[in-house]
């Protein structure tokens, strides 16, 4: 119903394309395997790094966030994301806080808020770099697009 027929049945042929070709299946699963185990690694030292954080800082609890920080960028808040980002990653972590009854005050809270926006910055660049790079060949093309067409039609 909000997702219109054309992209659904271009989503089904994708889906159906890569099952058909086991090689993009398994490609797909590897890529993915190893680009969860490098977020798992920055997300590791970066917790690992500040004393603010070590006492959580252990594989499961960074795995665990990890994934509420990827599925949190999932959230189409656009000029809140940021804030939305940050609110998930500090809570989830001071329910880790909470479950091994360690002291957490706003002292944590703060520092745990600059410790996010760390994160933030690691996960959301690259894809700000990749999207500027796509929307610069993007514009050149268009902009030649224009310039082949003026000169045909506009004399």
């Amino acid at each position: 119903f909000l997702i219109p027929k054309k992209v659904v049945s271009n989503f089904i042929l994708g889906y159906k394309y890569s099952i058909k070709n086991i090689k993009i299946l398994y490609s797909s699963v590897i890529l993915s395997f190893i680009i969860w185990s490098f977020f798992i690694l920055i997300d590791y030292l970066i917790f690992w790094s500040f004393e603010v954080t070590n006492p959580i800082t252990s594989l499961p609890n960074i795995i665990f966030i990890t994934g509420v920080i990827v599925l949190s960028q999932l959230i189409p808040a656009a000029p809140a994301s940021v804030g939305i980002f940050n609110y998930f990653v500090i809570e989830t972590i001071e329910a880790f806080y909470n479950a091994q009854s360690i002291l957490y005050d706003i002292n944590v809270k703060t520092q745990l808020t600059s410790i996010s926006i760390i994160v933030l910055l690691v996960f959301i660049l690259p894809h700000i770099t990749w999207g500027t790079y796509v929307f610069y060949k993007e514009a050149l093309s268009n902009f030649e697009y224009l310039k082949n067409y003026s000169k045909r039609y506009i004399k």
